[in-house]
């Protein structure tokens, strides 16, 4: 009978590797990998039958540094070096394992040596275990010669979760390779292990020389990963990080083939997948150097926006392993979620199919998988939080097959939602069955971890409503449709929910919740807003029909309150003219409590999440134009109601707050400030939010006559409507006469972009003394907005060189090292001027320029040059100068800046022999 081991169904030669232990002649640990390739015969049944012996004929040796073990390439580099060839090749069964030690005798019966390396008979000569540290052999054995990370961690929770006694982990941190090393931070942090932290501490601030930079940055980085878990403000300092930047790991091209990609254009899976096969993908393109006569290999730069994951080329792979490191250890079940989503969408996956490196793709999926599919058999709440994060996130244009819309071959959708059909393509008919896709076809559920989604059947409720593709709906409704708990759950579904489910663009999902709502309409036998609120909101023109069924049945009406209720629908837009021409009708009075009802259920907008049309903004800020018409009483109450809700609603929405803004600053300025002297109304509060503190702030301001800070006018200008803006300009004019002792605000009129401001701020800045123009105009030269230092520029001649002043050194400094090319091109090109044309008769200017330039900094090195070029002409011409100039020259020259000194000693010695 045929051992079953021995029989191989591919038709290669399969390759094998054998480890053997070692010292190098520094005693150093490492190893030696012997290769060879297994081969086989056919038997009668035309079966491959394995060879009971492997003929190993290459090596290739592995030596650590400074008593660490080495570490391991990745197998596809650990092959490529398997490139020595033994003296003859030697024998070693397979499926009968010899001892460390038999493998080493037949070695050295065969009298094969290894240069600068000697094998042991036993690992333990290497290891030199204490009798604590021997108990753990076995595990201790793999961790260090097994080079699959995946068995490695395998071994470092085993060895973790054993609670082994410190020396175990002093062993590896001693002897370990980086990997090791590496691994046993991330494992301790995922494990919330505390037992090397001080050891953590002290090598992230210790030299690490026995590896190469890039692997001690490595070490280094897991060791601060494995601190910050313990540490809450590092670690949400990270996670938030983390978070802010994730969206950059999706990566979108945004120049490809040469035309530049708009940012809302949406790029379906199978134009990145005919990118990646034209080689439009790769990090690198090809050039032709007609110098060279060659094509010169090049790095894109413009292939993708730069960012924490990208230099503008491609994925920054220690990046995107780092963020996996960290969301394991923190628990970030939604961030695994949203990186499988990036790993499953055309996007990564054709850029690392397109630059030939799909073992990387593989390795972040299985280490992504991994995670999850822990969190499904031991953390329910995290599997789910994490299908939520990849489910809702795919959209129509995220296939990666071929053929549009097709997602049978997007691997997270097919191992959580389709992980029992495991039917491969026949080859005779792979073309058609790649056509026609498999997933939609299937009837039933499929699913992995069907127990997990059996009890959170209300939270596939919540996920479903944000779904955008049909094979992910298909797959929840036949969980839904088979669920014994489907019953239960939709007893207990409000109306909120139960209209999105009707919403759902997967027709079978659609109907089932139709036939459910009817049903639980039928039951109600009056009238409730509230629930007309939700069918209307609905965009199914059949549950609008349903709605107005619902509402005749039950004589329901829109009273005053009920026309505040229709505002909240997400859809209002839809009822437009119903709401225009009911506010239209409105009285005053009516008007005003109106306008109190709506900021008193504000909090509303939050609970149903609603936000206003743009025409239904426009109508209600149009309106507002009314208050102007209130009576004075109308318009103090209505600050005081204002100002009570905005001390008192903390959940105040932004549309909203923006509406109430302007319904405050829709009272003229000037009634606002004889309302608030004349009436006690309490404007402070320090319990608030920041935008409230805003408004509070600015009508003190009002109330003391004063021109609001400089913080607060940034603020408004940036954040506030446009009736509070209005409002902030009236009171600058008003009291202008308060800007001439506030040069910094001067300053923000000119670069803000009300060009209201920007006129009043030149007209004071021109009216000003002399000498605080010259201040305010040095603080304009430092703005970074080009329009100011624009407007300085023009500035500079009328300040000074008309006035026959020099522009003061320490200005010349600035303006040699402002960010602003124009700036620094201004003064570069008037210095040099001046410098070329020796002062054009001006003795004094030249030098001034010349010992200003001479005395800075290396950072105008060239403009040096140019003087140092033009001083013998100078000295030669101006006879009276030259003692000055020598004089300056030997100063220089006895500097400790070598350059600066031995050009200033050359030219001295020109001047002294005469050479122009």
């Amino acid at each position: 009978m045929i051992d079953q081991r021995k029989i191989y169904k591919n038709d290669f030669y399969p390759s094998r590797i054998l480890f053997l232990w070692g010292k190098d002649f520094y005693n150093n640990p490492g190893f030696v990998i012997l290769y060879g390739l297994h081969k086989f015969e056919k038997n009668e049944n035309d079966e491959n039958i394995l060879e009971d012996d492997i003929s190993y004929t290459n090596y290739t040796i592995l030596k650590g540094a400074k008593g660490h073990f080495p570490s391991f390439p990745e197998k596809k580099v650990l092959r490529s070096h398997s490139n020595n060839s033994l003296k003859h090749e030697v024998l070693f069964p397979y499926f009968e394992k010899l001892s460390h030690e038999d493998y080493v005798k037949r070695l050295n019966l065969e009298n094969i040596k290894f240069h600068n390396f000697t094998l042991v008979k036993n690992p333990l000569e290497v290891l030199n275990l204490n009798w604590k540290i021997y108990l753990y052999y076995n595990i201790i054995y793999e961790l260090f010669c097994n080079p699959n990370i995946y068995l490695r961690k395998k071994y470092l929770k085993e060895l973790i979760s054993s609670n082994p006694p410190k020396e175990i982990y002093d062993f590896i941190l001693k002897l370990g390779s980086s990997e090791l090393i590496s691994g046993l931070f991330l494992e301790l942090g995922f494990s919330k292990n505390y037992v090397l932290i001080e050891e953590a501490k002290q090598l992230i601030n210790s030299h690490i020389d026995w590896v190469s930079k890039s692997y001690a940055d490595g070490i280094k980085r897991c060791a601060s990963i494995y601190i910050n878990s313990f540490d809450e403000k590092l670690k949400d300092a990270r996670v938030n990080f983390i978070r802010s930047t994730l969206s950059h790991m999706d990566l979108h091209v945004v120049h490809v083939a040469g035309v530049i990609i708009p940012e809302d254009r949406i790029i379906e899976g199978a134009a990145y997948r005919k990118y990646a096969n034209s080689g439009y993908l790769r990090g690198y393109f090809y050039e032709y150097s007609r110098k060279e006569r060659k094509y010169i290999k090049k790095k894109r730069s413009d292939l993708y926006k730069e960012s924490y994951y990208s230099d503008g080329a491609g994925v920054n792979i220690n990046h995107f392993k780092n963020t996996l490191q960290e969301a394991e250890i923190y628990g970030l079940a939604d961030v695994f979620g949203k990186i499988a989503y990036y790993l499953d969408a055309p996007r990564l996956v054709y850029y690392f199919k397109g630059n030939s490196n799909n073992k990387a793709l593989m390795y972040f999926r299985r280490y992504v998988r991994r995670i999850m599919d822990y969190y499904a058999k031991y953390d329910e709440e995290k599997f789910i939080e994490a299908m939520k994060a990849l489910l809702t996130s795919y959209t129509n244009s995220d296939y990666l097959c071929k053929f549009k819309g097709n997602f049978q071959f997007n691997y997270f959708i097919k191992h959580y939602l389709y992980f029992d059909f495991t039917e491969k393509a026949p080859w005779s008919v792979r073309y058609e069955w790649m056509r026609d896709d498999q997933l939609m076809k299937l009837e039933g559920r499929y699913e992995f971890m069907k127990k997990v989604w059996n009890e959170h059947l209300d939270d596939l409720v919540e996920i479903i409503q944000d779904i955008k593709i049909d094979v992910i709906l298909k797959a929840f409704y036949y969980i839904l449709n088979d669920s014994e708990n489907f019953e239960y759950l939709t007893t207990n579904l409000d109306y909120e929910k139960l209209i999105n489910l009707i919403s759902s663009k997967y027709e079978s999902i659609s109907d089932m919740f139709m036939n459910i709502l009817t049903d639980k309409l039928e039951k109600e036998n009056s009238f409730n807003l509230d629930i007309m609120g939700h069918l209307m909101k609905c965009p199914s023109k059949k549950v609008h029909k349903i709605a107005m069924e619902y509402f005749k049945r039950t004589e329901g009406s829109l009273s005053h309150e009920s026309l505040i209720g229709l505002m909240f629908f997400e859809d209002a837009n839809d009822w437009m003219d119903l709401l225009k021409d009911n506010i239209e009708k409105l009285n005053m009075e009516e008007y005003i409590k109106f306008l109190y009802k709506l900021f008193k259920n504000s909090d509303k907008f939050i609970k149903f999440n609603i936000i206003w049309s743009d025409d239904l903004t426009e109508a209600l800020h149009k309106s507002l134009d009314r208050i102007n018409t209130a009576s004075i009483d109308q318009k103090i109450d209505l600050i005081r109601v204002l100002i009570d809700e905005f001390k008192n609603n903390h959940s105040i929405p932004d549309s909203t707050f923006k509406f109430m803004e302007n319904a405050l600053f829709s009272i003229p300025l000037v009634e606002i400030e004889t309302i608030l002297k004349e009436i006690d109304i309490d404007l402070n509060s320090t319990m608030v939010t920041e935008k409230v503190k805003l408004i509070l702030s600015f009508l003190n301001f009002v109330e003391n006559n004063t021109i609001p800070s400089d913080m607060h006018i940034m603020e408004i200008i940036e954040a506030s409507s446009s009736k509070m803006v209005k409002a902030l300009i009236d009171i600058i004019f008003l009291y202008k006469d308060q800007l001439y002792s506030r040069f910094s605000t001067i300053l923000i009129m000119l670069e803000t972009g009300v060009i209201q401001l920007n006129n009043l701020a030149k007209k004071i800045f021109c009216t000003l003394e002399k000498e605080d123009e010259k201040k305010l105009h040095a603080m304009i030269m430092d703005s970074p907005d080009k329009k100011v230092y624009t407007y300085g520029l023009e500035k500079i001649y009328e300040i000074y060189e008309k006035q026959g002043e020099f522009i003061p050194e320490e200005f010349v400094l600035k303006m040699l090292e402002h960010p602003s090319c124009e700036i620094r091109s201004y003064i570069s090109d008037r210095v040099n001027n001046i410098i070329n044309n020796l002062g054009n008769g001006n003795k004094e200017i030249f030098m001034y320029y010349a010992k200003t330039l001479l005395y800075l900094p290396n950072k105008v090195s060239r403009s040096k040059k140019n003087i140092y070029d033009v001083l013998p002409s100078f000295a030669n011409k101006y006879e009276d100068k030259r003692g000055s100039i020598e004089e300056m020259l030997l100063d220089i020259g006895s500097s400790n800046i070598i350059s600066d000194s031995e050009r200033a000693l050359v030219t001295f010695a020109r001047i002294k022999k005469g050479v122009i």
